[in-house]
């Protein structure tokens, strides 16, 4: 889709996709004409006010539904087997979705993610909520980027990382459910990423290995994050190598052991065992 406004694309009209190939093979890919000019992107197309309702994705080689250049889409009550993810958007919802990995020949492995493009100091990802879905079977439940994102009350099983952090500004996280048996599964985890001003609260997080593991995580100095009311089921301590400005307060653990090193302003605050 290159333009569009105010269009429903539901189970009544189209109830499967499917696209092995020619790119981008996405089952679905808002992607408005737009281009980079002196810094600014310019819109020759719009695509907006979209809503994908009811609909079953499946056998998309590399995603399901991409949200490219686009703005106010509802993905709501669909099944997809691959990822629904994104790049320059905003204001868009993903709830109550069920994603089921398909092992045949898919080329991703994360349920729900978006890169953190920014422009002009400016993030092209913000206004995004992705509430209520279920998700199984992925390598990476959410991996959340951008401005302004809130993720609370998703469930997400059979994983190797329920959440990977990219760069995150003034966003929450919430009362989501990770559960995985997978015997290397981390709960939140982070190679070289930024949170500023981002609260994570009230997670379940049930793991076999460390429920946070961030690398080089804020390095810059800035930006914060705070996790607070969780349950960190896990035989496994909590661990940051090389991070800065991370509080760790009034949650309950169940191996109630955080190792820092090489990490600076780590604040620990009143973590109790989790009986």
């Amino acid at each position: 889709m290159q333009g569009g406004d105010n269009i429903l694309d539901s189970s009544g009209k189209i109830s499967k996709y499917t696209s092995a190939g020619v790119a981008p093979q996405f089952g679905m890919d808002l992607e408005a004409h737009r281009e980079l000019e002196n810094g600014v992107y310019v819109d020759y197309q719009k695509i907006q006010n979209i809503t994908i309702k009811g609909n079953t994705f499946r056998g998309n080689y590399a995603g399901d539904v991409v949200v490219y250049t686009a703005n106010d889409v509802l993905i709501e009550d669909n099944f997809f087997d691959n990822t629904v993810g994104g790049t320059l958007f905003w204001n868009t919802t993903i709830r109550n979705n069920t994603f089921k990995q398909n092992e045949d020949g898919i080329k991703t492995s994360v349920a729900i993610g978006f890169n953190a493009i920014i422009r002009n100091n400016e993030h092209q990802v913000r206004n995004i909520n992705i509430s209520g879905n279920s998700i199984s079977g992925y390598d990476t439940g959410i991996s959340p980027g951008g401005e302004n994102i809130e993720v609370y009350k998703n469930t997400v099983r059979d994983f190797d990382q329920g959440v990977y952090l990219r760069n995150l500004v003034n966003s929450k996280l919430s009362f989501n459910d990770f559960q995985t048996e997978r015997k290397i599964s981390y709960g939140y985890q982070s190679f070289g990423g930024i949170a500023d001003d981002v609260i994570v609260s009230n997670e379940y997080i049930k793991v076999n290995h460390r429920p946070i593991n961030f690398f080089t995580f804020n390095k810059n100095g800035e930006g914060s994050i705070v996790f607070e009311e969780c349950k960190f089921d896990s035989p496994k301590e909590l661990y940051f190598y090389n991070a800065q400005n991370i509080t760790i307060k009034n949650n309950f653990l169940r191996y109630n052991k955080i190792t820092t090193s090489g990490s600076l302003n780590i604040i620990l605050d009143n973590n109790l065992n989790l009986l």
